[in-house]
């Protein structure tokens, strides 16, 4: 559904109910433009429960029926119920919410690097087995293995009851729940708090660590084993 923290100044009379293919979520806040650009792409990304709410601004509707379309610009402004928050103070807290989720996406993109790097290498040891040199592929690319391992353990969330898995659909060991606890913070009305400002900073150094261990590993380690099978004349290891 779409949000009434934000009063459009005149109503379409429209209720949007949200439907999409059954799967688990948690009910999610979808922030436009901070999450998605746009109100159509808040309502496309969302599931059944979840709420799209849109910031104050300037937006454009088409609606369309059969062969026939109506296009209508309007205005979101502020709830004149809560206290007044300015322009700049909106603007701030979209942006926050926009690089945390580039953020969350760029942690998700790099376990699953990690995870592609592990499966090709855990594949191509099953397959040269057999090879009358396998030793020599076999000990470095456990190790290989081990470090890439050990890294994915270091850097995802703890894991929920159940299995049970995130509203964005990505296995709870890749979701980094520091992000997505501060996105919850910074998700209010504004303006943002320096306490989540400094949060966000701290989280960003700790991940900038991390992700510059998984490149060490792929510039160090993953290149002498990939230069190892190259000169056995057996291919290399893919970084997706």
């Amino acid at each position: 559904m779409l949000s009434n923290r934000y009063l459009p100044v005149f109503a379409l009379g429209i209720t949007f109910i949200l439907m999409s293919s059954a799967r688990f979520s948690q009910a999610a806040t979808i922030n436009v433009p901070g999450d998605q650009a746009t109100i159509q792409d808040g309502i496309d990304a969302a599931v059944n429960g979840d709420e799209v709410v849109v910031a104050p601004g300037t937006y454009t509707a088409r609606l369309t029926q059969n062969d026939h379309s109506v296009t209508q610009t309007f205005a979101v402004i502020p709830d004149p119920r809560r206290a007044p928050v300015s322009a700049d103070a909106w603007a701030h807290q979209q942006q926050l919410l926009a690089n945390i989720w580039r953020d969350v996406n760029d942690v998700h993109k790099s376990a699953n690097r990690a995870r592609s790097i592990t499966a090709q290498i855990k594949q191509l040891m099953e397959l040269t087995s057999n090879h009358q040199r396998s030793e020599e592929i076999a000990a470095p690319g456990a190790a290989l293995v081990a470090l890439l391992e050990e890294w994915e353990i270091h850097e995802p969330q703890a894991e929920l009851p159940g299995g049970l898995q995130d509203y964005v659909s990505i296995p709870n060991r890749l979701l980094s729940t520091q992000y997505l606890y501060l996105k919850s913070a910074v998700d209010q009305d504004p303006p943002v708090t320096k306490g989540a400002e400094d949060r966000y900073v701290e989280i960003n150094k700790q991940w900038a660590g991390i992700k510059a261990k998984l490149n060490q590993i792929e510039a160090g380690d993953l290149a002498d084993f990939n230069q190892l099978l190259s000169d056995l004349g057996i291919g290399h290891i893919i970084v997706p």
